[in-house]
């Protein structure tokens, strides 16, 4: 299965501080990236997202899109690409396409709210401070990724 490509929880032994990614911004180590990863599903599951939902990544190539894309396989969720740079509604039309209804994104305000009122946006996660959020939609962000119990595994199989 895809998300036990890069199983994140099975540090080898001694390495659990090493350095496991950086983007010139931030940078985390194996332990660190394990315990982000369980926590940012967690907070996908508490928005609502389980086994077999579609999960839009918008976000740029970075240490946040990475810890996105494994929790979300975490989860058993099917992870949706989307480009950061995309115009807005070539991206509502990909989400609308894949049936996204819950996205990771550190879109501006105007545009989460654009994407909302365009698709059928529930949830938004994003990895930065809190700020405004559509109407309908539920918004959790950085605090409470810290905060968030870890998720356990997915117990997801081939199809």
């Amino acid at each position: 299965m895809l998300g036990e490509l890069v199983d994140v929880d099975a540090l080898p032994s001694g390495r659990a501080g090493a350095d496991a990614l950086t983007d010139g911004r931030s940078r985390l180590t194996w332990a660190e990236y394990a315990d982000r990863v369980a926590r940012t599903a967690g907070v996908l599951a508490d928005l609502g997202a389980r086994p077999g939902d579609r999960i839009g990544v918008h976000l740029p190539k970075s240490v946040d899109s990475f810890v996105a894309v494994h929790a979300v396989l975490r989860l058993g969720a099917v992870m949706v690409p989307l480009d950061a740079l995309a115009p807005v509604h070539h991206t509502a039309r990909v989400m609308a396409d894949a049936g996204v209804e819950t996205l990771v994104s550190a879109a501006s305000p105007a545009v989460l709210a654009e994407l909302a009122s365009i698709t059928e946006l529930r949830a938004v996660l994003t990895p930065g401070p809190d700020g405004e959020t559509p109407a309908g939609v539920i918004r959790r962000s950085e605090e409470d990724i810290a905060s968030a119990p870890p998720s356990p595994r997915a117990a997801v199989g081939p199809d």
